[in-house]
């Protein structure tokens, strides 16, 4: 597992550090797990978070499977990252989530603008994750945002922390 940069109290990984990040916008944290369960469900489950086993499945099976969990676990919007990416600050997070809660019933997810094809993080509703599980196996999570773009928000960080900051101002006047 990787170990997060230098300076991080208590030697924390890039796991560990992901959600606790995500523990501060969400109320579950699930981390779906595929042969490395042994390994990661200790840090998980230290972190406040649950794990979701999984057996020889691809990526986006994996997705799938973790974001049928949301469902049953009766949720319907989930933030969706990848363990081995460095994880926003809590605040990008929650500028990200408010972002998405301004965002007007034809927004399905919201996620970052990027020069490159990454997708992540993604704050996915309903009806994105329906369409994530309705994808085939061979899909990718970015051929089901191009495929529904009109319903995707993408948003610079910077976009997103002044819409949080503004929401925020007016909630407190």
């Amino acid at each position: 597992m990787s170990r997060w940069p230098e300076g991080n109290p208590l030697g924390s990984t890039l796991l560990s550090t992901q959600v606790d990040a995500l523990n501060t916008v969400s109320e579950l944290v699930l981390v779906v797990a595929g042969s490395n369960e042994a390994v990661l469900t200790p840090t998980v489950y230290a972190h406040g978070g649950f794990v979701v086993s999984t057996s020889g499945c691809g990526d986006f099976e994996c997705l799938q499977l973790g974001v049928r969990e949301v469902l049953n676990r009766g949720r319907d919007t989930a933030i969706v990252t990848s363990g081995d990416m460095s994880p926003l600050p809590p605040l990008d997070y929650r500028a990200l989530c408010d972002a998405y809660q301004q965002s007007d019933r034809e927004t399905w997810a919201v996620a970052l603008k990027s020069a490159g094809t990454n997708s992540y993080p993604l704050i996915a509703g309903r009806e994105l994750i329906e369409e994530l599980l309705r994808a085939s196996a061979a899909s990718s999570l970015q051929g089901v945002l191009v495929a529904n773009a009109a319903h995707v928000l993408r948003v610079h960080l910077g976009e997103a922390t002044e819409c949080a900051q503004a929401q925020r101002v007016q909630n407190n006047s």
